[in-house]
């Protein structure tokens, strides 16, 4: 045992000759070579480094200088020297580093020119590659350096810049996301504003572009000057000025607005001017004509422009003008519309103005014309009215109206088969043909003829001069007054209570038994005249009154009213103006 030990021992020393800390391995004993701290020698073995993948490779921790390994990946010899992993072999080849951060601004204008970007020199790159944005961006040199220099075109986007040597390039690229700013351009001008003292005026202009900034500027001691918000600017730094309040020292005062987009561009809108007037009284009140009875009414209405208009009607009853109070027969004495409901014929000629005022600073003064009241002397209830063919007709006032108190009979009769035309002459049905019945219940006539072929609400149609057809909110008023709502005139079919019974003529001299309600409390004598039909047949005489209204609903279709003998209440619909209806005329 002991002879065996002894034995190793020798061979080992034969091996390894260690000498000043030295290491030699062969097969022949030699010492190390006096430079190596390593000496291996062999005709017949290899050394076997580390092998390892590429991934195993880069997670070795803290690699020391000059550390190798067999990268299995690439099938290659690797050194760590100066923070890299680097090949080694018959030739070294690699790829550059990725390149760093790109310097260079990246908000430009579309029509900046040489611009610079650039990065840092890359390791082992012997050129580099840029890419540009879309959108007109070009080259002017460097596109194969470190240092960029481009024009600027219409698209947002990146660039970015590759490294590369004869090996290929970098694994991956470093861009910069670059924003072009277009240029501005003003869409609507500013327009010059007429407004009256001590209103409101707004100046605005439309523009397209990126990061626009705003500032309205007004012209002061021949110089224009930035102006801000406060006292009676505001949106100064926005598309649109307001100035409010304004007074008659601004008067020709001009305006325009600088708008910026950063370092890009600039435009400046064209000059307006401010124009302030003071009020204005742009229409004079003309001659009013109230009727001779309760509930006649006299306007007199004139316009005037300003801001924050006083009005003050006076009357001159002979001994000079004086203020108006409302109450009374007065109504709209501080406005630009006065109402005399109910004027007496003591008044007829009386003058009547207005004083319009404006508060300071925006003080104004004015005077309309004078304008004279005149009473119709009609007495409406006694007096009567004459058609154009002479016949006569009673009249009553029912709310503020004077109506014809029986249905009108004025025309030349033809037969129901027929229809009437626009031929000059006035023609009227009598119900079954028959004249008599239109000495009793008055004439039946088509909606055209009525209207003497036009369509205007409340034309005269066939009623004498001074008289017109009632409009669908004229027999509104008539039922209100004898007690309907407005709702309840508003309604369609059966409307009311008892305000048919108030129209309709008692007893049964011509309305059928039992003529439900009738009063005539009204004094309107309503009469069931029928109706004729558009086929040219007659209906439902003693039974209904049909009325027509001058109010069309359709083309084709007109409101009208009828009463019957089993209802106090008045129907409202439309039908076809084919129909042949009794007339009642009102007065103007």
């Amino acid at each position: 045992m002991k002879t065996s030990k002894i034995i190793l021992l020798t061979i080992l020393i034969s091996l390894v000759h260690i000498a000043l800390a030295q290491v030699a391995i062969n097969a022949d004993g030699s010492a190390p070579n006096e430079s190596a701290i390593l000496d291996l020698k062999s005709d017949s073995k290899g050394i076997l480094l580390p092998s390892m993948t590429e991934v195993e490779r880069n997670a070795i921790t803290n690699p020391a200088e000059g550390l190798l390994v067999f990268n299995t990946t690439t099938a290659s010899f690797n050194y760590y020297t100066g923070g890299k992993w680097r090949i080694i072999g018959g030739t070294d080849c690699f790829v550059p580093d990725n390149p760093g951060i790109i310097t260079g601004s990246d908000t430009v204008c579309q029509t900046e020119t040489n611009l610079s970007y650039s990065i840092e020199p890359v390791f082992a790159a012997t050129s580099y590659y840029w890419y540009l944005p879309g959108g007109g961006w070009n080259y002017v040199s460097g596109s194969e350096t470190t240092t960029l220099i481009v024009n600027a075109g219409g698209g947002d986007g990146y660039i970015s810049v590759y490294a590369l040597n004869d090996c290929g390039r970098s694994v991956s690229y470093k861009n910069i996301l670059v924003k072009s700013i277009s240029s501005i351009a003003i869409v609507t001008q500013p327009e010059n504003q007429n407004n009256f003292c001590g209103s409101d005026v707004t100046f605005s202009t439309t523009v397209s572009g990126e990061l626009l900034t705003y500032q309205w500027q007004e012209k002061q001691g021949g110089e224009f000057v930035g102006i801000a918000d406060g006292s009676i600017y505001s949106g100064t730094k926005t598309n649109s000025l307001q100035i409010s309040s304004t007074t008659f020292d601004m008067n020709t005062n001009e305006y325009k607005c600088l708008i910026t987009n950063g370092f890009c561009d600039s435009q400046e809108t064209n000059i307006v001017t401010l124009s302030v007037d003071s009020a204005e009284i742009t229409s004079q009140p003309s001659d009013a004509v109230a009727a001779n009875y309760t509930g006649g009414i006299a306007a007199f209405t004139f316009t005037a422009y300003g801001y924050s208009i006083n009005y003050q009607w006076q009357e001159d009853d002979g001994t000079g003008f004086n203020n108006i109070t409302n109450g009374g027969i007065y109504s709209g004495a501080t406005t630009n519309e006065l109402h005399l409901t109910g004027p007496t014929t003591s008044m007829d000629g009386f003058l009547y103005r207005c004083i319009v005022t404006t508060p300071a600073p925006c003080s104004f003064y004015g005077v309309t014309n004078n304008a004279t009241l005149i009473i119709d002397v009609f007495d409406c209830g006694t007096a009567t009215i004459l058609d154009v063919e002479g016949n006569s007709y009673n009249t009553v006032v029912i709310g503020t109206h004077c109506w014809m108190a029986e249905n009108l009979n004025v025309g030349t009769r033809i037969d129901g088969i027929n229809s009437p035309t626009n031929n000059g002459t006035i023609e009227k049905y009598c119900y079954n043909n028959d004249p008599a019945n239109c000495d009793i219940y008055g004439g039946l006539y088509q909606w055209d003829e009525m209207m003497q072929y036009v369509t205007t609400e409340g034309a005269q149609g066939v009623c004498p001069d001074g008289w017109h057809l009632p409009g669908d909110e004229e027999w509104k008023t008539l039922e209100m007054a004898l007690g309907m709502s407005q709702s309840q005139a508003d309604a369609t079919g059966w409307r009311g209570t008892d305000e048919g019974g108030k129209m309709k003529e008692p007893d049964l001299a011509h309305w059928n038994s039992p003529n439900t309600g009738a009063s005539n409390s009204s004094g309107f004598t309503a009469l069931p005249g029928g109706n004729r039909l558009s086929d040219g047949s007659f209906y439902y005489l003693g039974s209904y009154g049909d009325w027509w209204s001058s109010t069309e609903n359709s083309g084709t279709y007109v409101w009208e009213r009828y009463l019957g003998y089993s209802s106090a209440k008045v129907y409202r619909l439309n039908v076809s103006k084919t129909l042949g209806y009794s007339v009642r005329c009102l007065k103007d």
